[in-house]
């Protein structure tokens, strides 16, 4: 709140947003709204003289603030003691021009009166500088106006929210769903195109999709999945002892011992009553793994 002000209860923030909706928060629902106004008297933060607002994206609503508004969060506190200058990391390799030459990384350091360290926190640009987007009107055109005054921004908002986090006791401090726009604004580029599907369906379908040959490899839960290699013509293994369909099934998840890939053939291990048992694999030309429990 500006210096000298009544703070407002968290019902007269909400009746006053209500007041200026249409110009403040035309998008926000009734109960976004509420959340808004608790945010507001919360952080101690104006919305009226734009301290603090509401951003929708992609259906959320998020709450921001200026760098200024952590700080003042900060200083607030009374066990803000400054900051060291950013640091910044080499000359990205990255060559994509936008700007050429900009920092990797920058780093920055915040101090709290009885911690005996500093408190730093590390921004990469890669990680937040937001997508060029139209043409006309570039949403990155800060970013390449100011590479390391962006940058060093986001690292400070960061380092601040790590050293005052909000302390329900006290009813001070930052809490974890206000965010400051620098850092906020790369939630608006694409994803890429690598991007893990979402849900299980997703990444069974795209298992499948893969092990059938029609896909590119997709990266699912960090393990890449692409169809098994084909296999010159083997001996017929040795036969094996008799299986129940739940133990072929559990035999089949198995992995192998050793660092064997999963689609070979042979023997591979499986955890039963606490001990491995040796389990015989073998994959067909669709891919499909199958096995027989045990092997003698």
């Amino acid at each position: 709140m500006i210096e000298g002000a009544v703070a407002l209860s968290a019902t007269e923030m909400l009746s006053g947003l209500r007041t200026v909706r249409s110009v403040l928060a035309p998008d926000l629902t009734d109960d976004e709204l509420r959340l808004f106004a608790m945010v507001a008297n919360r952080s101690g933060l104006d919305p009226f003289a734009k301290q603090v607002y509401a951003v929708k994206r992609k259906g959320r609503v998020t709450f921001q603030t200026g760098i200024d508004g952590y700080r003042s969060i900060a200083a607030r506190t009374g066990l803000y003691n400054g900051q060291d200058e950013p640091e910044y990391g080499p000359k990205c390799e990255c060559n994509d021009g936008r700007p050429a030459n900009h920092p990797e990384f920058a780093t920055v350091r915040v101090y709290r009166k009885g911690v005996d360290r500093p408190i730093a926190a590390t921004a990469y640009w890669h990680e937040y500088k937001p997508a060029m987007g139209d043409k006309e009107r570039p949403q990155d055109s800060m970013w390449v106006r100011m590479p390391r005054v962006m940058l060093a921004k986001v690292a400070e908002a960061l380092a601040l929210r790590k050293a005052f986090p909000y302390d329900p006791e006290r009813r001070e401090g930052i809490g974890a769903d206000l965010y400051t726009p620098d850092e906020m604004r790369q939630a608006d580029n694409p994803l890429p195109a690598n991007t893990p599907p979402a849900t299980a369906r997703d990444r069974l379908a795209a298992r499948r999709a893969a092990l059938d040959g029609d896909a590119e490899p997709v990266v699912v839960d960090a393990v890449a999945i692409a169809a098994p290699p084909e296999r010159p013509e083997t001996a017929d293994p040795a036969p094996a002892a008799a299986e129940t369909p739940a133990k072929a099934a559990r035999a089949a998840r198995a992995g192998l011992c050793g660092d064997a890939s999963p689609y070979d053939e042979g023997v591979g291990c499986a955890m039963s009553a606490g001990h491995e048992t040796k389990v015989h694999r073998s994959v067909d030309a669709d891919g499909v793994v199958t096995a027989t429990w045990p092997v003698a």
